[in-house]
């Protein structure tokens, strides 16, 4: 393997996923950096690594990962050891320009997933996005994605940044909406858990399909008199009445021209 010694910058839960993806392809993790010490030592110890600060970091190894929030990225960059080689960071929305005539060979790795601590995620089954400052690094990435992902694909950072978008849509938007409807129920006195058999159908649908083929409801449907009363039931909450609407309206806009 061309990179198989790794250190990381970050212990959140992307960090946390990557590391113990890395780990079982026999990546040698060597030091975990974060400025949650308790965290990075939780990681250091289920990895097999050391903590350390990021000036202490190993200058001889062969990548450092980045995988700490977009805004820390830079304060992290300007702690780094002159020295190391090849560097990449993990997010969706920031450039790899970050890095620029700071560092040999640099790039981005960006695993299209939300990750969180307590669930565990088959990572062969993750996109991961790769962009690199010279086709060498390009190559070494792409093999060192393929150790851990069964799809790994080029992409600019204009690109990644359009993906990122259609992700918050797709996951934190829909999320959100789920929550809704939880909190709409029980603020009804009803069990929210009611719903989650139509939220799983939801996303089954969408395994083999396109969504927008899978549209239903009543402003599909423009069924005026419902969508009213459901605008009246939330006559109490204005922000939500106020997203519904909208919402709606997308929906016939889109279906109903």
């Amino acid at each position: 393997m061309l990179m198989n010694k790794i250190s990381f910058i970050g212990s959140g839960n992307v960090a946390l996923h990557l590391s113990k993806a890395l780990k079982k392809s026999a990546c040698s993790i060597i030091s975990v950096s974060s400025k949650n010490q308790e965290h990075a030592k939780e990681l250091a110890n289920l990895i097999g690594a050391k903590t350390c600060s990021i000036s202490e970091i190993d200058p001889t190894i062969d990548l450092l990962i980045i995988s700490v929030n977009d805004d820390a990225i830079m304060d992290v960059i300007s702690d780094i050891p002159k020295g190391i080689k090849s560097i990449i960071h993990t997010s969706g929305a920031i450039s790899m320009d970050v890095f620029k005539d700071r560092f040999e060979n640099y790039g981005v790795f960006y695993p299209l997933q939300s990750f969180k601590k307590d669930r565990e995620i088959d990572f062969s089954t993750i996109p991961i996005l790769i962009e690199s400052n010279n086709i060498t690094f390009e190559k070494e990435l792409i093999e060192f994605a393929l150790m851990i992902t069964k799809r790994v694909e080029v992409m600019n950072s204009e690109s990644r940044k359009t993906l990122h978008l259609a992700a918050v849509f797709a996951n934190n938007f829909v999320n959100l909406l789920a929550t809704e409807a939880y909190e709409i129920l029980e603020r009804a006195n009803i069990d929210g858990s009611l719903i989650r058999p139509l939220l799983e159908e939801t996303i089954l649908r969408l395994k083999d399909n396109h969504p927008k083929m899978m549209q239903t409801g009543p402003a599909m449907r423009k069924d005026i008199d419902v969508l009213k009363k459901h605008e009246e039931l939330l006559k109490n909450n204005p922000n939500l009445q106020s997203l519904y609407l909208q919402l709606s309206k997308q929906i016939m806009k889109r279906y109903n021209g």
